[in-house]
C-alpha cells in the first residue's frame, strides 16, 4: 500500500476521534498536511525489500487483500460486494471488516441487530456468543427456526468502543438495509435495540415504539429490546417476551 495513502487515512482517523470527543458531530478540519515518504532515504534496505515496491508498479494479488483495505474501491457487483467495499462513513477507518449478514436466502424473518461488537468484527458474524444463544431461544419460543432467519446489523461496521451509531452512520447504511429487506422479502422484520429501530425510523423511541407493529411497504415490523441488553437487565425479560408474542401471533395468523 502507498504510504502517503496510509498517512492520509490516519490523519482522517485522528480528525474523526477529535470530533467524537468534542460532541459526536463532524466538523471541518484543515486538509491533510503534505507528506512525502522517500523510502530510499529513510531505510537502508536493498531495492528488493518490500518497501522498495513504493517506487515500482505493484504486482500484488488484490483478490487476497482485506475488504477493509483503503485500496479497494466500492464494488458495483452484488450487494454483499458493495457492502464489503463501502467507505460511505468514517467507520471504515477503524473496522476490521464490514459484516453484510448471515442466514436464509428466503427467510421468514429478518432480524436487524445493533452494530457488531468486537467479537462479531473479529469473527465476521452479525451476532456471537451468549447473545446469539439467547436470541435463538427467543426465536424458538415464537416458532421460528435458525434456518428461517436472516441476521444483519443496522450498521455493518463496528463502532468505536461499541457505542451507539451516530445518525450519519445509520444513514450511510440505511440503503443497504432497505435493499437487503426488499431482496429477501421476509414476512416480518424484527428490530432489536434502539439502533436497529433508528435504522428505519430515525426519530423512534424504543420505550414508546416497542411491541407496537408498524408497516413499511406493506411489510410487518416490530421493535423490542436487544438480547445483550436483556441479559444484563432481568427486568426487561417480561416486556421483551410480551413483544415477541406479538410477532408470534402475526407469523402464525398473518
Amino acid at each position: 500500500m502507498d504510504l502517503n495513502t496510509v498517512f492520509s487515512d490516519y490523519w482522517e482517523l485522528l480528525n474523526l476521534c477529535e470530533d467524537y470527543l468534542k460532541g459526536g458531530y463532524r466538523t471541518d478540519h484543515q486538509p491533510t498536511p503534505a507528506f512525502h515518504f522517500d523510502v530510499k532515504s529513510a531505510v537502508q534496505e536493498s531495492p528488493s525489500d518490500a518497501f522498495g515496491q513504493d517506487h515500482a508498479p505493484a504486482e500484488e494479488n488484490t483478490a487476497s487483500a482485506s475488504p477493509s483495505s483503503a485500496t479497494i474501491p466500492v464494488q458495483s457487483g452484488s450487494l454483499d460486494e458493495r457492502i464489503l467495499g463501502c467507505r460511505r462513513c468514517d467507520l471504515h477507518l477503524a473496522r476490521k471488516q464490514p459484516i453484510p449478514g448471515r442466514g436464509a436466502t428466503q427467510p421468514k424473518l429478518v432480524v436487524v441487530l445493533p452494530p457488531p461488537g468486537y467479537d462479531e468484527d473479529d469473527q465476521n458474524l452479525p451476532l456471537t456468543g451468549e447473545a446469539e444463544d439467547f436470541l435463538n431461544k427467543w426465536l424458538g419460543a415464537v416458532g421460528v427456526t435458525p434456518e428461517e432467519v436472516y441476521l444483519t446489523n443496522a450498521v455493518k461496521c463496528r463502532t468505536p468502543g461499541t457505542r451507539p451509531p451516530f445518525p450519519v452512520e445509520l444513514e450511510a447504511c440505511s440503503a443497504f438495509l432497505t435493499e437487503q429487506i426488499e431482496a429477501l422479502k421476509p414476512q416480518a422484520v424484527l428490530l432489536l435495540g434502539e439502533g436497529a429501530l433508528h435504522s428505519v425510523e430515525r426519530s423512534g423511541v424504543l420505550s414508546q415504539k416497542r411491541g407496537q407493529p408498524f408497516f413499511i411497504n406493506s411489510r410487518f415490523y416490530l421493535a423490542t429490546y436487544d438480547p445483550a441488553q436483556v441479559l444484563v437487565k432481568a427486568d426487561l425479560k417480561r416486556p421483551a417476551w410480551e413483544d415477541l408474542k406479538v410477532l408470534r401471533d402475526f407469523l402464525n395468523h398473518g
